[in-house]
């Protein structure tokens, strides 16, 4: 009986997912629904699953039944953030679930992820792993915010207060917010990872993210809709002193 009625939760959860990317997302006037709430409701046996076997002393979500960092959709963050170096860095994650992308970041060698979540059912489980990783390294590596991004300075506390070098967003609906976030505080991060969901929001990230970052689509999840927008600051052009210095010590090289 248990057997038919996880069948039947996931079945219906399947189901919410293709009415969401097919009916909903493909249209550019979507800008968010509450779906992760129907997922949260919908894969409590997941989660309560992964935690059963999420062993208490290793912070990370590696195990006998899950060996990868597991996202509630069953993403493979290898391939959707292979291109991040966070390895020393402090990174924002927004939309962190309850700590799968966390634990990517972590096991990448990320100094502290700032993980933000609106959805109370992963929150629950976000501050689960992060009491883990504290368990197991003795440091606040994984700090849980409860948080609906719903207006710009919501993001802009964010990147203020935290500063991060990596910035990772997938929230949806909320992403508009981060477009309206002012200088200089939206060039905080040195990375952005955004996942957009939808065509015109795709292109107004690249367009504003086009003015101090090098910015291209790095995956196609669900196109021309669903991606992955990946920006990595540009370099500053050197000054003329920096030039000569460059030069001076070249030649200094050469003679020597």
């Amino acid at each position: 009986m248990v057997a038919l009625v996880d069948a039947r939760a996931h079945v219906f959860a399947n189901w919410q997912c293709y009415v969401y990317r097919n009916l909903i997302c493909k249209r550019d006037w979507y800008h968010g629904l509450p779906y992760g709430w129907w997922w949260g409701k919908t894969h409590q046996r997941f989660l309560e699953e992964l935690f059963e076997h999420l062993n208490p002393d290793e912070p990370k979500w590696f195990s006998k039944k899950y060996e990868a960092p597991v996202g509630p959709n069953g993403e493979n963050y290898n391939i959707l953030y292979y291109m991040c170096n966070c390895k020393g860095k402090v990174v924002l994650d927004v939309g962190a679930d309850y700590g799968s992308t966390a634990c990517w970041f972590l096991e990448r060698g990320a100094e502290k992820v700032i993980a933000a979540e609106k959805n109370p059912d992963y929150f629950e489980g976000l501050k689960r792993y992060a009491e883990v990783v504290l368990r197991a390294t003795g440091d606040n590596k994984v700090v849980p915010i409860k948080l609906k991004v719903n207006t710009e300075k919501a993001f802009e506390t964010l990147l203020s207060q935290h500063k991060p070098a990596v910035a990772k967003v997938d929230c949806e609906g909320c992403e508009t917010f981060l477009l309206q976030v002012p200088e200089p505080t939206f060039s905080i991060p040195e990375e952005y990872l955004i996942e957009t969901h939808t065509v015109d929001l795709a292109k107004r990230f690249l367009t504003k993210l086009g003015e101090g970052y090098d910015a291209k689509i790095v995956v196609e999840l669900h196109p021309p809709w669903c991606n992955i927008i990946y920006a990595k600051k540009k370099a500053k052009p050197k000054s003329k002193l920096e030039e000569k210095t460059q030069t001076d010590e070249e030649s200094k090289d050469n003679n020597g």
